[in-house]
């Protein structure tokens, strides 16, 4: 039987055009069709997963809305409050579903002629942006770590600068009857507690302080599963570090801004997310000739912001219709935080003047973000959404190699280097995320007996929104500058792209500051 069939047999009821027509397809549905108008609209037209998940939802909660009022004429002449909203909204997309099948122009029909138009209506009341908030997230956690990373790497290309290995012809400058190359080796071998005596290295002269900046940018595609975004990420790392023979250990402190807004098209009307908060971390580099080993972990917390904007057009201009244009934005509130932990091995040598350092590392990190219940700003409007707990976890291999060379200079060592990362990703499961129509709450409580639920799990309407599945292999390439200068001043710049991760862009610019007590 096709919904062609069930539509004149609910018009042998003389209650054409209006939802008792759809509230009797939707009846048919459950018992003798195995798809609802709506659901069954999106998969013959198309539709992606979330639109063919959320048409499902509508259509599984719609009859018991309607039936709370004890019809669709008792909704429409009720006042205005958030169910009434949700009742009209779930009542028009299902209608509208049902005129496109048969070629009639229910009464709550919004008119549309072509398909995409109701696809388009449906992806905006699915609130996929919350796809975007794991993007965020990783991003904001990598520019922690990336602060750090760099302040090891620092450390690195300091205790292998001039005068401690590789030719010495490389590393010879006088500078006023003063041998730089000594004393930039000297402040070398303190960065890292070699060959300095007590005098020299004891008390505080072993301690340093530093800070670290990072400068995120870029954007994400829009996908089948994800909206399009442009993200800009701003974070500042400030610790303290102690020599000790052969290595260092360190602690810090860190706070990440984060910002987004998504690209406008077809079926995304717009909306940001923000997210900032703190983190704190410990690392360590151990120093074994031409080996080393360094280690970091972090733990972070994030609060969220983000508003998604909801519009579709309505063709119906008939006010007994109830159906406008709709124009909304729905907010949102959260919190979640973050471990990471990483630890990378290397091995570096020289070749001729030039330092060469493969290295290969393994992160894990697992990050949570806590279940939400979205705000309407639309007054008496019921089309919030509330979102399930998010946790994402992250296996990762990295085998990478460093090139640098350093030059002395009047004022210190210059060392320019570049360096190239390759990723893989071992959890590569597809995040799904669990949402509902956060007006069931609230009708499972004042309504019994109409199925409602308030539960994320077997309720009418809860769907499944799917994110997009993260790149299995990927790189990283970078090029920076270190100065070391002879007062026990460091400076670090550097920057990295990363390259072949599908959809997105990403770059970012890190500079570092560090100095002794």
């Amino acid at each position: 039987m096709g919904w062609a069939d069930v539509w004149k047999i609910s018009n042998s009821n003389n209650t054409i055009g209006g939802l008792r027509a759809g509230l009797l397809v939707v009846s048919l549905a459950g018992s003798t069709c195995l798809a609802g108008p709506l659901d069954d609209f999106a998969r013959n037209n198309g539709g992606t997963s979330v639109q063919v998940d959320i048409a499902t939802a509508i259509q599984a909660i719609c009859p018991s809305l309607v039936g709370s009022f004890g019809g669709i004429d008792d909704a429409l002449g009720s006042p205005d409050s958030p169910d009434k909203d949700i009742t009209l909204r779930c009542n028009e997309l299902i209608s509208t579903s049902v005129g496109m099948a048969t070629g009639t122009q229910p009464r709550r029909s919004l008119g549309y002629d072509d398909p995409d138009e109701l696809l388009g209506a449906l992806q905006q009341v699915t609130g996929e942006e919350i796809a975007a908030q794991n993007t965020m997230t990783v991003r904001a956690a990598n520019s922690q770590f990336s602060n750090i990373a760099s302040r090891l790497g620092a450390l690195r290309l300091a205790s292998s600068g001039a005068g401690t290995t590789g030719p010495a012809s490389a590393f010879n400058f006088d500078v006023g009857g003063v041998n730089m190359t000594s004393a930039v080796a000297d402040t070398n071998r303190k960065l890292l507690g070699g060959g300095a005596s007590a005098d020299e290295t004891g008390g505080l002269q072993r301690a340093g302080f530093f800070i670290n900046g990072n400068y995120n940018t870029g954007d994400r595609d829009a996908s089948a599963l994800e909206d399009g975004f442009d993200f800009d990420v701003f974070s500042v790392t400030a610790g303290l570090d102690y020599r000790f023979d052969s290595g260092v250990i360190g602690a810090s402190v860190g706070y990440d801004d984060f910002s987004s807004d998504f690209k406008s098209s077809a079926v995304v009307s717009g909306g940001d997310i923000g997210a900032d908060g703190f983190s704190v971390s410990l690392f360590g580099l151990k120093d074994l000739g031409n080996f080393f080993v360094d280690g970091i972990a972090t733990y972070g917390e994030l609060d969220y912001e983000m508003s998604r904007i909801l519009i579709y057009s309505s063709a119906n201009n008939d006010p007994g219709c109830q159906c406008p244009n709709q124009d909304r934005t729905l907010g949102s509130s959260s919190s979640g935080d973050h471990i990471a932990v990483s630890s990378t091995a290397g091995w570096q040598w020289y070749a001729n003047e030039w330092l060469i350092q493969p290295t290969l590392g393994v992160s894990w990190r697992s990050y949570t973000i806590d279940g939400y219940t979205e705000v309407d700003t639309q007054a008496n409007g019921g089309m919030e959404l509330r979102y399930g707990d998010q946790d994402i976890d992250s296996l990762r291999s990295v085998l990478g190699i460093q090139i640098s060379r350093g030059y002395n200079k009047e004022f210190g060592v210059l060392r320019p280097w570049f360096g190239l990362e390759w990723y893989h990703e071992f959890e590569d499961d597809q995040n799904i995320l669990a949402a509902k129509y956060a007006q069931e709450d609230v009708l499972a409580a004042s309504t019994p007996g109409f199925g409602f639920s308030n539960s994320l799990t077997g309720c009418l309407s809860c769907f499944s929104i799917a994110a997009a599945e993260p790149d299995t292999d990927f790189g990283v390439a970078g090029i920076g500058l270190s100065i070391v200068l002879p007062n026990f001043v460091q400076l670090l710049f550097y920057y990295e792209g990363l390259l072949g991760y599908e959809d997105l862009t990403s770059n970012s610019i890190t500079f570092n500051f560090r100095s002794q007590f």
